[in-house]
Order: structure tokens, then C-alpha cells, then sequence
């Protein structure tokens, strides 16, 4: 359910039933411990020292890096709330957020929590949060909920009515502008502005998303439905796609520009790589072509994968999209790219589709070309 990380080496992961797992040789190997009946949802490491977990029930436990024994803190006798997220900005001060808009903090190590209001309706889960340092701090859950504190939690307040009213699910701010917010049916949202603002951002494949982390504000990962991940190095403007394996509800943790770990179903834990994924589909033509024209997919019929050509004849903003027979926008090859004048073809790996009449669109600097037909047999 959440991965962190002291360093390349160590590593450490919570899940259900009180599951922990621990490398110190960067994931190659894992120890496993069970330290509660109770399922643990977040872990965070304060000062590469304290280790905290927190879960379901109220379940909030500590430990060192140079221990493995947990204790159940005095606290957590005392609460019966499902933990979603425990985040400390220092050895001393750190928060716990919860089902029914719960918080609690800390500036004693954990010593003392005292109970913040974050003023959401009592049915609001908190499902994630990030305080980036001992006053300014974000938070997302139900209703398209988004709530920010720039006090150290003494007050919460909605920055913008992004008018989501999906669950969101994580959360990841790079610096105190830059940050993303993902979420079910496709939604993934960026601001530029400290939270002011947020702005839609399409992704290939319209699914529930479970976490988004980004390394810096270029290079990030998103993970969805069915083991589905999408991978930008560009801020966002585009996106790779690959099947990780993992299983669904994927937990992310990216450890550089091109590599990630991946957390999945029944402990699975996966060092990924995309550092040979990154170059485009694009084939550009050497002649230049004198016409806009998009051409039928090839093979077609197809199962799973076609390519779809298409020609510019001069530098053009892109946009190239699949439909299925009901109009719902189901995959975004080329999302608005300012590409060079030539021949262009992209892949459509429908592997994740049923069998059916799809359509595909092109349009050039704002002006919709074209749209054809084609058929998926499996």
C-alpha cells in the first residue's frame, strides 16, 4: 500500500494485514515481518532514523532503522479510525489523516497528537496527503476534495473549485508551485501555481488512477487500472504506456529520471525501468508530403496492435485520438505536439479492449482532418 525509501539501497513497504517488507541491497532482496492483524496504508521515515506506520483501525506503530521490533503506540489504543497517511516534516512534527476528514499532529515525536479540524464533511475521506514542511501542506479525497494549510494545519481551506467530484486518491507536490493530483476515471490534475490553480491533463487511457509521483517537475509516473503505468519526461505535455504486471491499485516511489518501484498485488514489488521506452513511435518521412492526409490504419482488421500513418506538410500542432463506436474518448496517441512537417505514424496497442468498431481523429493546428474506421478482433 506505500513504499519508501533511507536511500538506493534501503527500502521499505507496507500493505494488508500488517505486512512489512524491508531490503537493504535496493530491492534486489526482502525481509518480511507481520507486526499487526490490521492493514497498513502509509509509511513514512523521519530523519533516516524513525520509522512510522499507520493503517486501518487506528493502527499507528514505530520502529528505528536498526530495529525490527515495532511498538504500538498509546495512541492507537485510543483510535478506531482508518489511517490513510502519516507524513512528518521533522523528527517531532508530523500529522496523521484520515477517513472523515480526520487529522492529528505531533510536535513531540508522537509523544502528544493533538486533534486538527480540517472542516470536511464527516463522510470526506482523506485518502492522501503531503506536508512539504511544518506549515504548508496538501490534502486529497472524496468529492474531488483538494485542501491546502499554509499554518501547519491549524487551518485548511479549498485553494479552487476544480469541479472533480471523483475520488483522489494521491497527491504529489514537487516544490511549493509544481504538483499533480490523481484520481478515478482518468483524472489527473497539475498546478503550476502552488494550488491556486489546477488544470486537467489527459492521459493515453481513461481509468481509475491510484498514485502519481514525479522525481522533479519533468520526470514522473502514474500508475491505474489493471497494472496499467504512464510515463512523462516532459512535465506532462506527453505520456509513454506500459503494463507493469503488478496487478491493480499500484503504489509508486520514483528513485530516478527513468527508474521506479512499483508496489503491487499479493506483495509483489517491482524495480521498473523505462529508460528504453523513451524514444517516440514516430517515423518521419525524408520527403516531405504536399498534403495533410491520415490514412487507414494498417493492419485492419487488427488484434491487438495497428499503425496509423499520417503526413503534415509543414511544422503543425497534433492531435490524434481513438474513439470507440459511442464516441467516449478512449486513447490520446499524439496530445497536441508541435511536430516537423514529414510522414508520422503512431501504434495503437488495444490490448485492453474488447472487440469492436473503434474510431481514430486527426487535427492540425486546432482544425479537426479526418476520422476513420477500424475494427479490433480478438
Amino acid at each position: 500500500n506505500d513504499i519508501e525509501r533511507f536511500n538506493t539501497t534501503n527500502i521499505i513497504a507496507v500493505g494488508d494485514g500488517g505486512s512489512v517488507l524491508t531490503s537493504n541491497d535496493g530491492g534486489s532482496s526482502w525481509n518480511y515481518q507481520e507486526i499487526s492483524s490490521r492493514n497498513l496504508n502509509s509509511v513514512c521515515i523521519t530523519n533516516n532514523e524513525i520509522i512510522w506506520a499507520a493503517g486501518s483501525n487506528g493502527a499507528l506503530y514505530k520502529t528505528t532503522s536498526s530495529s525490527d521490533q515495532w511498538i504500538n503506540t498509546k495512541w492507537s489504543k485510543n483510535l478506531t479510525v482508518n489511517i490513510n497517511k502519516i507524513d512528518f516534516t521533522d523528527i517531532n512534527t508530523g500529522w496523521i489523516f484520515g477517513d472523515g476528514g480526520f487529522i492529528m499532529k505531533t510536535t513531540t515525536a508522537g509523544e502528544e497528537w493533538s486533534r486538527q479540524r480540517s472542516h470536511l464533511p464527516e463522510d470526506t475521506r482523506i485518502l492522501d496527503a503531503q506536508m512539504l514542511d511544518a506549515n504548508t501542506g496538501y490534502i486529497a479525497g472524496d468529492n474531488g476534495m483538494i485542501s491546502k494549510t499554509t499554518d501547519g494545519g491549524i487551518t485548511w481551506y479549498r485553494p479552487v473549485k476544480t469541479g472533480i467530484t471523483n475520488s483522489l486518491k494521491s497527491v504529489c507536490m514537487v516544490n511549493n508551485n509544481t504538483g499533480w493530483v490523481c484520481g478515478n476515471d482518468g483524472i489527473l490534475l497539475k498546478t503550476t501555481e502552488g494550488g491556486t490553480t489546477w488544470q486537467r491533463v489527459p492521459l493515453p487511457y481513461i481509468s481509475d488512477n491510484y498514485d502519481v509521483d514525479f522525481f522533479d517537475e519533468l520526470n514522473g509516473i502514474v500508475s491505474s487500472t489493471d497494472g496499467k503505468i504512464y510515463i512523462t519526461h516532459d512535465g506532462g505535455n506527453s505520456w509513454n504506456f506500459d503494463n507493469s504486471g503488478a496487478g491493480d491499485q499500484l503504489t509508486l516511489k520514483m528513485t530516478s529520471k527513468n527508474n521506479s518501484l512499483i508496489g503491487g498485488d499479493f506483495g509483489s514489488i517491482l524495480n521498473y525501468s523505462d529508460e528504453k521506452k523513451t524514444e517516440s513511435d514516430d517515423i518521419e518521412n525524408i520527403n516531405n508530403p504536399t498534403n495533410i492526409n491520415l490514412y487507414q490504419n494498417h493492419p485492419n482488421p487488427f488484434n491487438p496492435i495497428t499503425t496509423i500513418k499520417f503526413d503534415i506538410p509543414v511544422q503543425s500542432t497534433v492531435t490524434l485520438k481513438v474513439h470507440d463506436i459511442t464516441g467516449r474518448e478512449i486513447v490520446i496517441l499524439v496530445n497536441n505536439e508541435n511536430l516537423a512537417s514529414g510522414s508520422h505514424s503512431k501504434k495503437f496497442d488495444a490490448g485492453m479492449l474488447s472487440s469492436g468498431i473503434y474510431f481514430y481523429s486527426l487535427t492540425v493546428n486546432g482544425n479537426p482532418i479526418s476520422t476513420k474506421k477500424m475494427l479490433l478482433i480478438k
